[in-house]
């Protein structure tokens, strides 16, 4: 008994190591094997000592359990495991190629690289923290700065739902190290769409700024979309689907009914809408209307010119010989040197999409006073509840306005004409060449 070391524990117990002070350890542990004989494991924690520890009790708990196998399968690699999990996602009906495409997309450029060749056992919150960190600080292409929260929520998000499927499907974790606590958070900012940094609301362009993008543009191939986009609010994969049978000039609407998708190995393709909600009717204002009637006139132009070359898919904004416009090519090559025509760096931020048309659409809706069901309606979201926290600080601006009609109702109009008609009255239309 002498010499023994009393810190040591008791065999079938396992042990913790400290490796980097306070900061590392390495946890062992016997496992049965076949035969009846045992065999020894370990693994890296990052962590306390006494969060160590708790992780070293768990993985004993699940030995006294039976559930030892589930530990001998968990060694898979998670790039392993992610490669699986998209082959069963990309078979699931219930989500577009597109969406998967998109998965597949983040999780290979951001995730598998830097986390890929962990065995799905190892990994600790700690290296999801970790992940999100250097994501944010330099998780661009070619290390061109840090990706957005937004965009690194959106991959703890999928990272969750991975792990979670081999916690409750494939049963090869016991628990799920993705926690809520460690996803990264915007301290109550606002992130859009398509752009690359916070905000404290959507970035939109002014009045001004609409009338001086289009004076300064009024030659741009695709000038009458950008009018469409500002009119609607429509997607951009939304408008380059947009059909001649889908315009009632007579009625002045749109139905979206499809967008743009690009499918892999095939090219651009029709895809349905995003959800329900974007299949919907907009109506139109004037200028719109007169938009699209100059569109159909350049188009046969365009018809005329091309001759039999032009294969026609009823497109309204097609290609100049009648094809699907690529999205990326639109944005690329035509709406960001209009912006640049016009002298809009739109807060310096360099990743702009035509979303930017689309929310000063909506943000013009909401100034005028309508309601914000009604907006995410026309927009083709799926509740108001993401229009409202989408346009939080335009609303907040619109019910200011509200209190000051109200006062003014009560205390100068009604006191000098009680008669006289409600202020606000027909402030409800969007006109986009107007000073209104």
């Amino acid at each position: 008994m002498a010499g023994r070391n009393k810190n040591r524990r008791p065999k079938g117990t396992g042990s913790v190591q400290e490796i980097v002070k306070d900061s590392v350890y390495l946890l062992r542990w016997d496992v049965p094997a076949s035969g009846g004989k045992r065999r020894q494991k370990s693994e890296r924690f990052h962590g306390t000592k006494k969060q160590a520890e708790k992780r070293l009790r768990q993985v004993l708990r699940e030995i006294d359990e039976g559930k030892h196998s589930r530990t001998e399968r968990s060694e898979v690699a998670l790039q392993v495991y992610i490669t699986d999990w998209l082959k069963i996602r990309s078979g699931n009906r219930r989500l577009r190629e597109s969406t998967t495409e998109s998965y597949r997309s983040l999780l290979f450029q951001h995730v598998i690289p830097r986390l890929g060749g962990y065995r799905m056992c190892e990994l600790q919150p700690y290296h999801f923290e970790r992940l999100y960190a250097e994501l944010l600080e330099r998780g661009r292409k070619r290390g061109e700065g840090g990706l957005s929260v937004r965009t690194v929520q959106y991959i703890h998000s999928l990272l969750f739902m991975i792990f979670q499927h081999a916690v409750t499907v494939s049963k090869i974790l016991s628990s799920n190290p993705i926690d809520k606590e460690i996803r990264p958070q915007n301290n109550g900012q606002v992130f859009n769409e398509d752009f690359d940094k916070p905000t404290n609301q959507v970035v939109v362009l002014n009045r001004a700024e609409i009338k001086l993008f289009l004076r300064k543009n009024h030659n741009d191939r695709f000038i009458e979309l950008y009018i469409v986009v500002l009119g609607t609010g429509l997607r951009v994969s939304e408008v380059l689907a947009l059909k001649w049978s889908d315009v009632d000039f007579e009625a002045k609407t749109i139905r979206v009914a499809r967008q743009i998708v690009r499918k892999k190995g095939e090219g651009l393709k029709f895809g349905p809408l995003k959800s329900q909600a974007g299949f919907r009717i907009v109506d139109v204002d004037p200028d719109v209307i007169a938009a699209l009637e100059r569109q159909r006139q350049k188009q046969a132009l365009e018809k005329l010119r091309a001759g039999d070359a032009y294969r026609d898919e009823g497109l309204v904004f097609a290609s100049e010989l009648g094809g699907k416009f690529d999205p990326d090519r639109l944005v690329q090559r035509y709406f960001k040197p209009a912006l640049r025509r016009a002298g809009l760096r739109v807060a310096g931020l360099p990743h702009i999409g035509l979303h930017l048309l689309r929310h000063t659409h909506a943000s013009l809706l909401v100034h005028a006073g309508v309601d914000v069901k009604k907006v995410a309606e026309r927009l083709g979201h799926k509740d108001a509840a993401f229009t409202l926290k989408t346009y939080v600080g335009t609303v907040r601006d619109s019910k200011n306005e509200v209190s000051e009609k109200f006062h003014r109702y009560m205390w100068e109009e009604k006191a000098g004409n009680e008669d006289s008609p409600s202020p606000g009255k027909g402030d409800c239309a969007l006109f986009v060449h107007s000073d209104r």
